[in-house]
C-alpha cells in the first residue's frame, strides 16, 4: 500500500462529464491506483432505454372528429397510438406509460394546463413531453402559462398532419438523448463504484464531491 495518497487525473467518459456540467474534477485515490476494477459486467451494463420498439402516442381531445384524424396520421407515420376522451380517459390511459402526450387544452373533465401540472408533478410521467393542442389563435401570455405549467410544445387548430407528425418525432429525438447521457452517467457512475481502491472527487475549490463505495 502506497505511504501517501496519489492523485489520480483519468479521462472520464466525456459524455458523463458533460452530464456532471464542468470538468472532471481531481480525484484522490485513497490507497492504490494499481488495483483493477471488480464486476466488469456491473460497470459496463447500459440502462435500459426505448429505442427499438414502436413508440407510442397518447392523442387525448373530446373532439371525436379531431381525435381520429389525428390518429390515423400518427398511425400511418408509424406510431402506436392510444386515445382518450376526457380528463378521467387520460389518467386511466397515462398508466400505460406513452412516450408523447398530445393534450387538448379544453380536454371535458379538466383544463388542459391542470392536467400538464398534474403529470409534471408525478415523477412516474414527469419525463413524458406533452403536446397542448389550442383552439385557434393564441397569445405570448397564453403559452407562457402553458410552458410553466409543463406543456412542452404547442400547435393550434386546424391541426396540420405534417407538423404534427414533425413535432412529435422532435420531442422524441430530444428524449432520447436525454435517456442516452442519464445512461451515460449512470454507467460513469458504476464504473466509479466498481473500483476497489478508495476514491474521492474534490472540485477546483477542493471541496469534497463524492466518494466511491470503497470509501464509505
Amino acid at each position: 500500500m502506497a505511504s501517501e495518497a496519489s492523485e489520480v487525473k483519468g479521462h472520464a467518459d466525456s459524455d458523463a462529464t458533460r452530464t456532471r456540467g464542468a470538468h472532471l474534477p481531481t480525484i484522490w485515490d485513497m490507497t492504490s491506483a494499481d488495483h483493477p476494477v471488480h464486476d466488469q459486467s456491473a460497470a459496463s451494463e447500459d440502462v435500459p432505454v426505448k429505442v427499438s420498439e414502436r413508440r407510442t402516442v397518447l392523442v387525448a381531445d373530446d373532439c371525436d372528429d379531431s381525435r381520429e384524424r389525428m390518429t390515423v396520421w400518427l398511425q400511418q407515420a408509424g406510431f402506436e397510438v392510444h386515445t382518450a376522451v376526457d380528463a378521467d380517459d387520460l389518467m386511466r390511459r397515462v398508466e400505460q406509460r406513452p412516450d408523447v402526450i398530445v393534450l387538448d387544452s379544453g380536454l371535458t373533465g379538466g383544463p388542459g394546463f391542470e392536467l400538464a401540472n398534474q403529470l409534471k408533478r408525478d415523477p412516474a410521467t414527469a419525463g413524458i413531453p406533452i403536446i397542448h393542442v389550442a383552439p385557434g389563435h393564441t397569445t405570448g401570455e397564453w403559452r407562457a402559462q402553458g410552458l410553466d405549467a409543463g406543456a412542452d410544445a404547442f400547435l393550434t387548430r386546424p391541426v396540420e398532419s405534417q407538423e404534427l407528425i414533425a413535432m412529435v418525432r422532435a420531442l422524441l429525438r430530444v428524449r432520447a438523448a436525454e435517456e442516452s447521457v442519464r445512461a451515460a452517467a449512470d454507467q460513469w457512475e458504476a464504473t466509479f463504484d466498481a473500483i476497489t481502491d478508495a476514491v474521492c472527487i474534490i472540485n477546483e475549490n477542493a471541496e469534497l464531491v463524492r466518494c466511491n463505495e470503497a470509501a464509505d
